[in-house]
Parts: C-alpha cells; structure tokens; sequence
C-alpha cells in the first residue's frame, strides 16, 4: 500500500490565508505604510499650516501697533490745532482719521475668525467712533469759536480718559494675539514631538520597507526641521520674553528672550512657579508684589486674561527692572479651568527711566522760569502763546486767567500790540529787538515796560520768539525826578556859565586894550631912536616886545578855550573838503618849514575826504598840530601829513588826520596826559613847549565836532597826532578859501 503523503494540500475550491498571499502581504505593507506617511504628511501640513497662521499673527499685531500710532496722530494734530489755530496741523489730522477707518476695517476682516477679537473690536470701533466724532467736535470748536472755548473743553480731561481707554483697548487685543502668537510657537514644537513618534512607529515595519520609510521620514523630518527653525526663529526674535505656565504655576518652556529679560539661565528659569522665594518683585510704588497677585496666577485662577501690568523684578546681580505683563489662559475642549498660561513681558526699564527723566527735566525748567520775577512768554510765528512763566500770568491774566492759546492782542491788549508789531517782525526775521511801550497790570495801571524779543532758530529757520517784560515805570518816575533835578541845575550852570562868559568878554577886553598900546607904544619908542639905537635899550623893547606878543597869544588861547567850553562856543559847521584845509595851513606856514629846512610831506589816501567842520576851528586844529611838529622836529626833518579813512572799508567812521615828527616822542603814561589843561610832556617843559593850550584847545574843538584827537608814538620815534572829523555824504562843498 502506497505511503500517504503528509504534506498539506488545498481542498479545491479552498482560499489562502491573507497573510499568505503575497499581493495582500504587500498591500497591507503598503496600507500600514501609507498610514504612517499620510500621518506624517497630516503633521507636516498642520505645521505648515501653524506657521502661515503664525506669520498672519504677526500681520494682525503689526496693524495693532499702526492702529494704535494713527490714534496717537489723531490727537496730536488736533491738539496742536486746538492751541495754536494752524491750518497746517488738520493735514496730518485728517490723513490719521482715514487711516484709521481703513486699518480698522481691515482688521475686522483678518480677525473675523477670532470670536474674541471680534468682539473686542466691535466694542473698540464704537469707542474710537465716539472719540473721533468728539475731537471733530472740539476741532471744529476751534475753527468757529475761537482758542477760549477749545482750550475749556480739553481742560475737562475726558479726551485723554477714552483716548488711553482706547490705547488700552489696543493694547488688550495686541496682547492677546501676541500670546496667540506663543502658542502657537508652543505647538509647533508638540507637533515635532508628535511626528517623531510616528517615525519611530514606522520603523518598525521592517528592513523590506526601511528604505522607502526612511526617505519618506527625512522628508517629513526636513519639512518639520524647516517648519521648526521658522517658529524658533520667530520666538528668538521678538522684543519680549514668552513663557507658558503649567496649571500649577510650574514654567514648562519659554523662548530664548525670557531667560535674558530676567537674568537666568534656561535651567534656572524651567521648573520655577511664581511663589518660589527666590523672586523679588515690587509694585510701582515699590511694595512687595506677592506670588499669588502676579498677572500668570490670575489669568489660572479667573481664566480670564490680564494685560497691561507693570512690576518691577531684581535679577540675580542686584539690578533692578521695569517689566510689562500680558498673561492669557489656555483651555482644552470642554474644560472649565485653564491647563495652561502663556505670558508675554517687555522689559520697558528705559523707557520709564527716559520718560521720568523728561518730566523731571521739564519740572526743573518750569521751577526756575516760574522764579523768574520779570513775565516771560513764548508766541509762535502767528501770534499764539504757547508758554508763559507765572509772573506772566499774574501779570496779564490774574485770578486764574489764561494765557497761553491768545493771540497777543487778546494778551497784551490792541494798543501795545500795534506798538510791538515791527519790533516783532524784525525777531521773526532772526533779529533780536529791545524796545519801550506801555502795558497794564492787573490792577490795570499803565506801567513803563522794556520788552526784549528773542528769536528761536531752529534747523536755521525762525520757529517763533521769546519775550521778556520788565516793569521799569518806578526806574522811569526816578529817572524823571532826577533829571527834573539835573535840568534845574543845568540851568543854574548855564546862568553861572553865562555870567563867566560875560566877565571873560569884559575881562578880554580890558586885556587886550593895553596890550594893544603897549605894543604901539613900543613901536613908536623904536621909532624914536632912529637908525642907531642904544642897543641895550633896544634889547630892551625887543624882549618886553615879545613878551606882550606872547602874553597877548596866551591871553588870546584862554579865551578861546573859555568860549569852546561856554554855552555859546559860536560853531557853525560846512562841508569842507579836509586837504583843502591842509594845503591852506602848509602855505602859512611854509617859512617857518624853510627857516628850519623841514621837509613836509601831505599824503592824500581818503577816497572822499569830505568832513563836517566849522571852517575856522578845522583850521584851527590842522594849524596847531602843524605848528607843534615844526616845533619838536629837528632842522632838516621830514614832517609826514596824511588825510585817510579813520577805519578802512568803513565810510561812516570818519576822515583822519594824522601828523607825524622825527622829534623825541612822549612818554607813554603821558600820552593822554598832555591833552590837559597847561599840561606838558615831561620831554618838552625846559625846551620848545609853549604854555599847555594848544592840545587842550585841539581836543575842545574836537568834542564840539563829534570827532576824537589822541597821539601815539611813531615805531621808527617820533610823535604821532590823529584827530578824526565825521564825515559828510550830500551838499555843496565850501571852497577853503571862502570858509
């Protein structure tokens, strides 16, 4: 009997096992394969996905900040308007007001899918609608009521409670989508963890599929990698520092930020609640800030979220920091209490510090203008005060007045501002004014003002002007009384100088009457002696000749200098052209130049050396000086006469006359000295000197001139003489020899 065979076969008609089968071993290969990818590939969209949300984040905070910019723009502009009525101030206004339309319905538009935005926009678009129409309504306060009826209504302070609402709405939101950003940040890395767990699973398929598994995941792990750099790359770059919270308090991650804002290390940070010992946190005002108060404890405990909360925190090195806090829960499906808290905080340290510094710098400023006893005020180039110190506002605006936003009629009143007015176009031009005019004080007193206008130059351009009061009405009644005083004096001198006048022209006369026949006397006794006198007689004559000549020349100097400094010194002045008058002089005295063999030389170097002189007293000076140079020089000595401009380049400061000599110079402690009455240089007194008149005589008829006389020593020696007449523009010349 045949062996029966023990190997297994089919029954007809019977079907494998689906493990068996090799097309269903590969299809199920392939469906478990396909599984896995599909969830790999599920992972990688929803991180891509994640970004994209992540980067329309980031667009939404973006038109936040704007939004929150354009409403700073709004307020500003009107405000500027408000104060100084400027046109030029509603462009911005106006550009701001649009903008902020346009932001806000872009906004409802990115947002529409955020049920908590939406609603906090809704409740901001009503707020900023109202707000706008009430700065519409102060700007158009402005335009048809005036600065008074603006200015009332902004002292009311409600502008500035909504306007910070608002900025306090915005900032709300921002928060909120600033921790919408970090959790999704948060969740991009759990989804990296996600996806690695669905690699691992894959690789145990086996060494069959290894291959295609193993590109399939560096594909996904690449794009994962890509999608995580993204977002850590977004976390490492914001300003502030981001950390969630478990619902115990425990800070679980954070990005690279946090750990620098707090001065940790990420191991020191991680694992840390808000009750750990080692913080320490104060209020504002500098109290303690305990753990359970601190804005991540009470967004777990309200589920509710918390912005805008300043603490200050002390690092690890003793320094303080200034930080602000948003903190936002996060809830799962269906749960009543957070799991979780993300928070955001900004290190604002600077910026307090900068702003405190600012009102402290401002606080000073205002301290010490306020000191200030004189009214000082600030207008801008059309007329509007936009500062005035306290004495400014007792002075024009008291028992509580106001004066800053008038105009300076409004100010100052129609009378003293018509008599500002050219004064303060020429400030507005960039020149510094002084002038006098009359105000009213409180009490409404006129009182005598001088007023100092001041430019203010910025970038080179004339922004407006400061001005200075100060009350001069008692210097002014004193200044009255004494020159009332002074005016009864003068006239009691010029009585006094009168009566001189009279007794020197009596005096004049009795002097030169018997001078004049002691002279003829002489004369007629050298007569009688004839051709062959005695010569000691005639030596006689000649000496008490000579004497009386210059006893009469003496007398004839005391009295001119006397009429020079009377109250009638008899001066009538001409245009005269000056080296008219030098040529006259030389000719005079050319005998006494060629007796002493002296050489002048006139040197003409003026472009127009037209003066305003008296005739005779411009002759009078010219001739003495000439003289003493004669005098001093050494025969056969050059004598130089020079006619130019007193300063070079500069008409109006005068012609100069200057005479130089080769004589022995004066002393330099004596070079103002000899311009006094019988004065004479030290070098001169035992020698050629005459009697101390000449000089005083040439500076009396210098003053009467407006002119100047002073003397120098030459560098080569010698003495140098420079007497200035002013100089003349228009009229007819008088010749030398008609004057």
């Amino acid at each position: 009997m045949a062996e029966v065979s023990r190997s297994r076969t089919l029954a007809p008609g019977a079907r494998q096992p689906w493990y068996r089968r090799p097309r269903l071993q590969f299809t199920a290969q392939a469906v478990l394969l396909l599984a896995i990818v599909l969830g790999m590939v599920s992972q990688v969209v929803s991180s891509r996905r994640e970004a994209e949300e992540l980067l329309h984040v980031n667009g939404v905070a973006a038109d936040l900040v704007r939004l929150s910019g354009d409403l700073w723009d709004v307020e500003t502009g009107a405000r500027r308007y408000v104060l100084t009525g400027r046109d030029a101030w509603l462009a911005p206004y106006h550009a701001a007001v649009r903008d902020i339309d346009e932001r806000t319905g872009h906004l409802r538009t990115l947002t529409q899918d955020d049920p908590v935005t939406a609603g906090a926009l809704a409740h901001f678009t009503a707020a900023k609608d109202r707000e706008l129409q009430r700065i519409a309504r102060l700007v158009e306060v402005r335009r048809r009521q005036g600065a008074d009826a603006a200015l009332a209504a902004v002292r009311t302070g409600v502008g500035n409670e909504e306007m910070d609402a608002l900025l306090r709405d915005l900032d709300g939101i921002l928060a909120h989508w600033r921790d919408r950003r970090a959790v999704l940040a948060i969740g991009l890395a759990d989804g990296q963890a996600r996806l690695a767990g669905i690699v691992a699973f894959g690789a145990a398929l086996g060494i069959v599929l290894l291959v295609w598994s193993y590109r399939t995941q560096q594909r996904a792990t690449n794009a994962l990698r890509q999608s995580s750099n993204e977002k850590q790359a977004i976390l490492d770059g914001l300003v502030e520092g981001v950390s969630k919270q478990a619902a115990d308090g425990r800070v679980v991650t954070a990005n690279a930020r946090a750990p620098e804002i707090l001065g940790l290390t990420e191991d020191q940070l991680l694992g840390r609640d808000s009750h750990d010992p080692r913080w320490g946190c104060v209020r504002e005002d500098g109290t303690p800030y305990p753990g359970d108060e601190h804005p991540p404890m009470i967004a777990l405990r309200t589920g509710r979220p918390v912005f805008d909360v300043t603490l200050g925190i002390d690092k690890p090195d003793g320094s303080r920091r200034w930080l602000r806090v948003n903190s936002v829960p996060l809830f799962e499906d269906g749960a009543a209490a957070p799991v979780a808290v993300v928070s955001s905080f900004l290190d604002i340290t600077d910026e307090r510090a900068a702003g405190q510094a600012l009102r402290d710098s401002q606080s000073r400023l205002q301290t010490i203008l306020d000191s200030v006893p004189a009214p000082i005020t600030y207008w801008d180039a059309h007329r509007i005060c936009l500062f005035a110190n306290q004495a400014a506002m007792d002075w024009y605006a008291p028992a509580g007045g106001q004066v800053v936003g008038r105009e300076t009629a409004e100010v100052i009143g129609d009378r003293a501002d018509a008599a500002s007015e050219t004064f303060r176009l020429r400030a507005l031009a960039g020149e510094r004014c002084d002038f006098e005019r009359i105000d009213h004080d409180a009490a409404g007193e006129a009182r005598n003002v001088v007023v100092n206008y001041i430019p203010h130059v910025a970038d080179g351009e004339v922004r407006g002007l400061f001005a200075l009061v100060t009350d001069t009405t008692e210097l002014s009644r004193a200044v009255a009384a004494r020159t009332k005083e002074l005016a009864q004096a003068n006239e009691a001198l010029r009585k006094s100088l009168r009566a001189k006048d009279e007794f020197l022209a009596n005096a004049s006369h009795e002097m030169r009457t018997p001078l004049h026949a002691i002279r003829s006397f002489l004369g007629l006794a050298r007569k009688r002696l004839g051709d062959a006198p005695d010569e000691k007689i005639a030596r006689f004559l000649g000496n008490v000749d000579e004497s009386a000549a210059r006893l009469s020349v003496f007398v004839e100097d005391v009295l001119l200098l006397t009429r020079l400094e009377g109250v009638d010194p008899g001066f009538a002045p001409s245009r005269l052209r000056l080296p008219d008058i030098v040529e006259a002089v030389r000719q005079r005295h050319g005998a006494q130049l060629a007796e002493r063999d002296q050489r002048i030389e006139v040197i003409v170097a003026a472009r127009d050396p037209v003066i305003e002189a008296d005739a005779a007293l411009a002759d009078q000076v010219v001739s003495r000086l000439l003289a003493n140079a004669i005098r001093f020089s050494p025969a056969g000595g050059a004598i130089t006469l020079t006619v130019r401009d007193a300063v070079p380049g500069n008409p109006a400061a005068g012609v100069c006359l200057s005479i130089g000599d080769e004589g022995v110079g004066i002393p330099a402690d004596e070079l103002e000295l000899i311009f006094g009455k019988f004065e004479q240089s030290s070098r001169t007194k035992s020698g050629a000197g005459g009697k101390g008149l000449g000089l005083p005589i040439c500076r009396a008829i210098m003053t009467l001139h407006h002119g100047a006389i002073t003397a120098r020593n030459g560098a080569s020696g010698g003495a140098i003489f420079e007497a200035v007449f002013p100089r003349t523009q228009s009229g007819p010349v008088t010749p030398a020899a008609a004057a």
